[in-house]
Formats: structure tokens, C-alpha cells, sequence
């Protein structure tokens, strides 16, 4: 999701545009980025400079998927917090027809079979924060969204919801955890397993700081996290990285973030920016239940 000197965005694969001199970062354009679920393993890699995530550590992960000329594709993250309700990136959520979705939860593979853990389940209806624009010039605010199932997933050691961090935590620079099914590089091939990165929270007025530099009016729902984790490797989230999870605090319980976007061709010496949940707990406690609020 990154690069040094772009000044192309990309919202959604559908619209490209200038904004400020240098301002790299962008939205992925998921709809070009999708990543094939398929029973024929693909060369595996890593999450930009991160590792394999082992059986049962990250039980909130998610899969959205969509069935796009008879194949189905791994579309974006996405995070368990409910039976039947799960918090993923707005920019994830406008891009097929619902009825063309489905989740996937319990899976570490996307090149596997299911494994006794393993739950497919159609998704019943999509809910985009409905003050997201995919604005670049305000760092792509508000870009956060519901997703609601057709019937309840069953839990289990591989699936688990995630507790949303309590609002006055900022967990500020501290080592947190990002993981998803995205590409490890700008021209990576897809990988298939599951992978993981830790990472630095930044505090927000680095954050907002270095959004200035390109002219790019940020807010506190914006989190950056990269830099030096701690095993000093630069670490960050790539396309197919969309609306997965930034985990932090004790055994890195509590979800924080989901992702949002990033720099053009992946390059993480940059930050990695994140929706942060944890501001948007009324939003979602308001509309968990009104289904008549989503789309379907």
C-alpha cells in the first residue's frame, strides 16, 4: 500500500485523480487486487516483512469474499465481533452486490480445504459508514463499515470475536499486531496464508503531523502505525490488507484499528493508516441491530 512519490489515487478502482504535489498515499483498489480462493496453492510470501500466523492466534480474522466470473476471491479483511456481525473497511463494502458476498472465518489458508473450523457463510447485508466520500484530502475519513451475516457463525478455538479496544486507550507507542491476506510487495504473486507483522503505534499528532506534510487534514478516528517493531524490521499492510484487524494492548486482545489505507506500491517506510474502532462504538452499537439501515 505504499510508495515514495506518487500522486495518483485510487478509490475503489473506479476513479483516478490528482490531489497535492508528492501526497503518496491512496485507498487499494480492491477490485484489481483480489486474490483467488482456490484449492491450487500459489507461491506463499509474507505480509510485507512479516511472518506466518500459526493455527488459532488470530480467531477474529476474517475473509470477505465475492464469487466474480464463476471464481471466488478473497476481496478484503474483515473482523469478527459478533455471531453474526463483523467490522471491515467502507471502501471494501460498495464494490459488488451483496448477494455476490460471503464470509469466511476459521481459515488460515486460501489455497486449503476447510478445515473442521472452517465456517462459509453468505453475508446478508453491508453497512459503509454513510459519511464516507473516499475524500483523499481528508484521509479518506469515516472509513469504516458493518457487515451482517445471513445466519450466526458457530464459535470455536478459530473463531472468536475480538473485544474493541475501550475509547481512552491509545496504546501509544507500543508494539501492536496487523495480519491479513494482502500482498507482500506492489507486484507480489497473491499469497494464499494468512500473515501477520508487528508493528508501532504512532501517537496521533506524529500521525497527524505527517499527514500535513501533504496537505491532508487528518482526525483522531486516523491511527498510523510502522516504523521499527520490535524486532527492527520495517513492517506494514498491502493490498488484499483492507479492512483487517490492528490488535494491541496484553496478548494484543483488544482491536483497535481496521485497515485503510496506505503508499502506493507498498512501501513501508511509510505508515500504515487505520479506521480507529474504538471511535466509532456508538455508530456501531446504533446500527448493529438496524438491519433496515444496510444495504442489501
Amino acid at each position: 500500500m505504499r510508495s515514495s512519490a506518487a500522486v495518483f489515487f485510487v478509490i475503489l478502482g473506479l476513479v483516478i485523480r490528482t490531489v497535492a504535489p508528492s501526497a503518496p498515499f491512496r485507498i487499494p483498489d480492491v477490485k484489481d487486487n483480489m486474490i483467488p480462493r482456490t484449492l491450487d496453492p500459489f507461491p506463499s510470501l509474507r505480509i510485507v516483512n512479516g511472518d506466518l500466523s500459526k493455527p488459532y492466534t488470530r480467531p477474529y480474522q476474517a475473509s470477505l469474499q465475492v464469487s466474480f466470473n464463476n471464481r471466488l476471491y478473497h476481496l478484503c479483511g474483515a473482523v469478527v465481533i459478533g455471531r453474526d456481525l463483523l467490522v471491515s473497511a467502507a471502501h471494501c463494502l460498495g464494490v459488488f452486490p451483496v448477494e455476490w458476498l460471503r464470509i469466511e472465518v476459521g481459515s488460515i489458508s486460501l489455497a486449503s480445504n476447510a478445515t473442521v473450523y472452517s465456517q462459509v457463510i453468505e453475508v446478508g447485508a453491508v453497512k459503509p459508514h454513510e459519511q464516507f466520500t473516499g475524500d483523499e484530502t481528508q484521509g479518506y475519513a469515516y472509513d469504516i463499515g458493518l457487515i451482517r451475516l445471513k445466519k450466526r457463525m458457530t464459535y470455536n478455538k478459530a473463531v472468536q470475536p475480538v473485544k474493541i479496544a475501550p475509547p481512552g486507550k491509545t496504546f501509544d507507542d507500543q508494539i501492536c499486531v496487523i495480519s491479513g491476506w494482502g500482498r507482500t510487495s506492489f507486484n507480489s504473486p497473491t499469497p494464499t496464508e494468512l500473515r501477520e507483522a508487528n508493528v508501532l503505534k504512532w501517537t496521533y499528532r506524529a500521525c497527524y503531523n505527517f499527514h500535513q506534510k501533504f496537505n491532508v487534514s487528518i482526525d483522531k478516528n486516523h491511527l498510523c502505525v510502522g516504523g521499527l517493531s520490535d524486532d527492527e524490521t520495517p513492517a506494514g499492510a498491502c493490498s488484499g490488507d483492507s479492512g483487517g484487524p490492528l490488535v494491541c494492548g496484553s496478548q494484543k486482545r483488544y482491536l483497535l484499528g481496521v485497515s485503510s489505507y496506505g503508499f502506493k506500491k507498498c512501501n513501508v517506510t511509510y505508515p500504515s493508516v487505520y479506521s480507529r474502532v474504538p471511535g466509532f462504538t456508538r455508530w456501531i452499537n446504533k446500527n448493529k441491530h438496524s438491519g433496515k439501515s444496510y444495504k442489501q
